[in-house]
């Protein structure tokens, strides 16, 4: 794991290198391990190591040929390196025993083809000097971040944001992907990020530049069923082989490993499998709040953990820590960010530092390639033709009209019809299928210039069924992608790597294929999973995989602690600045949430608010 900055200057332009040093040092925490600065002309690099696998010198980066024509750097794991190694490199001589030489040399032999053939989370830049040639690429699902910016055959390149906008000098608001962040709940949406002329490279894809020509290439695709497993099993065994395999390659490591604890069903089962495969106490961390109103965790992790003999750290945070760290936090993320839940994580972070792990396991993934999600159901519903007797379309329209004369004391016919409505609002609904959008709140003159109807088309289908569909949206655009960006960020913030087995590429394509019936039945989501993970424990425990994760006090703490807050941010004068928002509906609206008046008594647009005004306090607002 590690950071690296970098810069391409075919046309000799005068290097400031003090500005260069300064800008790459904004990702330092990154490596907190090693630092390294290489130029070779017109390149320049710096990287910053944390060290995972091969803790020697040996293992340090830039990699670069004797002939100092190619150059390495990457960030990230690849956990089939010793399989590469033997496959392809029987008789080459080694100086480390990293994943990074591995990468090297197969890059060497294969170019971009040897992107095909990696397993893990990573994203590099490979530069051949010669022939001016560099090549960037990031891994299936984007684990791993790599941002760049290429303007006038310049090339900036780098781990995290704020050293491409420190050293151009120049950070411009990007509208579409604001506007995304709010209508669509997306964040880094394909290849946009919150700033002008920064991109990110999209997951599964690579990027070559040559000659003034950048073209990018999409090199995996989990709609594509092309498969190898072994004939003859069953869907359970496979399937307990495939999440065996998965958890055997991310517990590779020189150094010890954690696991952050919670209440819902994918940390639960981790806590189960790294129990019996490690050879040390496992330590795990869990967080909650204060004044919790029913939203603590802490006795559900306190009893697992009893049961299977690990350790665990409890950590609460109150209103004030929220108050105190909400800079701090846009500031990480270079964004701003959906939940309050996130400085829980923050913190167990910073608790895992001062114990002095460098490595965390956490559980994302799971709801993606099962379809575990609420609203899933809705479209496992559609596939089984449940409506077929009636016009699913006319269906739709009614319910459109009940949203209107709809008895607001009835939350069970709330419910259907958030339901019915993410059927083609699945974008603007929270993971209970819980509508966010108010578009009231936002400026409309402004949202003329940017929003039209091809804003709100989606992915192609491709041929898949509704339950793929819903879960392509979340994998591509929703869900996953903002919540990998949360933990590189916070995790590499404290100089720890974090690892998702879960997003296996192997595992996640085998379970995104499956058949609708084995991922939902009896009303449950995620069936064919928590069955094989109740084989796989293999342990005589009472706990209840199919517990709901707990809620967190957003809500309360928005209408109440934080209120004042809030409303001072609200009020601001640079709240106006911003240009976005219709600051007058705005405020009424939120008078009207802290009062139980308000039309959706969700609070996610709030912060979304919220987070987004101290984010361009701190990118935006000239001090």
């Amino acid at each position: 794991m590690c950071g690296f900055f970098g810069y391409l200057n075919p046309r000799n332009k005068k290097f400031n290198y003090s500005k260069f040093h300064s800008s790459a040092n904004l990702i330092s925490h990154r490596g907190p391990d090693d630092v390294r600065y290489v130029e070779n002309g017109n390149f320049y690099l710096k990287f910053f190591r944390l060290s995972i696998v091969d803790l020697s010198k040996n293992g340090m980066q830039p990699i670069i040929s004797k002939d100092k024509r190619f150059y390495l750097v990457f960030n990230g794991e690849i956990y089939n390196a010793q399989d590469l190694k033997k496959r392809y490199f029987n008789n080459t001589i080694f100086k480390s025993t990293s994943d990074s030489e591995v990468l090297f040399h197969l890059l060497l032999l294969k170019k971009e083809k040897a992107i095909n053939l990696l397993d893990g989370m990573f994203s590099f830049v490979f530069y051949d000097k010669l022939t001016n040639k560099i090549l960037l690429a990031r891994d299936r699902f984007g684990i791993k971040p790599l941002y760049y910016s290429f303007k006038n055959n310049e090339l900036t390149f780098s781990s995290e944001i704020k050293p491409l906008i420190s050293f151009s000098s120049n950070r411009e608001l990007n509208l579409i992907s604001s506007y995304n962040f709010f209508l669509r709940g997306s964040m880094d949406h394909y290849d946009q990020t919150f700033f002008n002329n920064i991109v990110s490279v999209k997951p599964g894809n690579f990027v070559i530049i040559k000659n003034d020509v950048l073209n990018s290439k999409k090199y995996w695709d989990v709609t594509k069923k092309n498969l190898m497993i072994k004939k003859g099993l069953s869907p359970e065994k496979k399937l307990k082989n495939l999440i065996n395999s998965s958890i055997d390659k991310h517990l590779i490591s020189d150094r010890k490993i954690g696991l952050f604890l919670s209440g819902g069903t994918d940390s639960t089962s981790l806590a189960f499998l790294l129990s019996q495969k490690l050879d040390y106490t496992l330590n795990t961390f869990t967080y909650g709040f204060s004044d919790d109103r029913n939203t603590s965790e802490f006795e559900d992790a306190k009893q697992l953990s009893k049961e299977l003999n690990i350790n665990n750290t409890s950590v609460k945070i109150n209103h004030h820590y929220v108050i105190n760290n909400i800079d701090k936090l846009t500031k990480v993320f270079e964004s701003p960010f959906t939940s309050i839940r996130l400085f829980g994580a923050y913190k167990l972070y910073e608790y895992a530092k001062k114990q002095n792990l460098k490595v965390i396991i956490e559980g994302d993934g799971g709801d993606e390639a099962f379809g575990g999600y609420d609203y899933n159901y809705l479209f496992y519903l559609k596939d089984k033709k449940a409506f077929s007797k009636y016009n699913f379309r006319y269906i739709e329209k009614i319910f459109d009209f009940l949203i209107k004369k709809k008895n607001k004391n009835s939350q069970l016919l709330n419910n259907l019809i958030f339901q019915l409505m993410t059927s083609s609002h699945q974008y603007g609904s929270t993971s209970d299928g819980t509508p966010f959008v108010d578009i009231d709140n936002f400026n409309k003159d402004l949202m003329k210039n940017y929003i039209d109807e091809n804003f709100f088309k989606s992915i192609e289908n491709d041929g898949l069924n509704h339950l793929q569909f819903s879960q392509l949206k979340d994998i591509q655009e929703i869900k996953l992608p903002r919540s990998l960006k949360y933990k590189d960020r916070m995790s590499m913030n404290f100089g720890i790597e974090t690892r998702v087995p879960f997003l296996d590429h192997k595992l996640f394509k085998y379970a995104f294929h499956l058949n609708n019936s084995q991922k939902i039945k009896n009303l449950e989501t995620r069936y064919i999973f928590k069955k094989v993970l109740k084989k796989i424990s293999n342990l005589n425990l009472n706990y209840n995989f199919t517990k709901n994760t707990i809620v967190d006090p957003q809500g309360y703490w928005l209408k109440n602690n934080l209120k004042d807050f809030v409303n001072d941010c609200f009020h601001s004068r640079l709240f106006d600045n911003i240009g976005i928002f219709d600051k007058k509906v705005v405020i009424k609206n939120f008078d009207n949430f802290c009062k139980g008046n308000y039309t959706t008594k969700n609070s996610f647009q709030f912060f979304q608010i919220l987070t987004f005004f101290i984010f361009y306090k701190n990118f935006f607002h000239e001090k």
